[in-house]
């Protein structure tokens, strides 16, 4: 979800495939019915709660409590959620505002 999220929004093939080689050496996330579930009960939850995610934030957050990973992220709603789960979350928003 993350590398499609970049990589559809880059500006040229060029930068498309720079980005593309350092996706390629980092751990994916398999994306099985255990994590689809998580997804829609945290959506279900949070929605419960007042908050309206976007769903794709929302499979990002489920993939990292499913593998207990620290989600580092620049996305406020990262923030958000970890305010209402057990999500560890890691912000580099202030490193990127600079």
């Amino acid at each position: 979800m993350i590398a499609l999220e970049l990589l559809g929004g880059t500006r040229s093939e060029k930068e498309y495939f720079r980005l593309k080689s350092r996706f390629d050496a980092l751990h994916y996330i398999d994306t099985d019915k255990a994590l689809w579930d998580l997804s829609s009960k945290l959506a279900f939850d949070l929605k419960r709660k007042g908050m309206s995610i976007p769903y794709s934030d929302i499979v990002i957050a489920a993939s990292a409590l499913k593998e207990k990973a620290i989600l580092v992220h620049a996305d406020s709603h990262f923030d958000s959620i970890a305010d209402h789960t057990n999500l560890k979350v890691e912000s580099i928003v202030s490193l990127i505002n600079r």
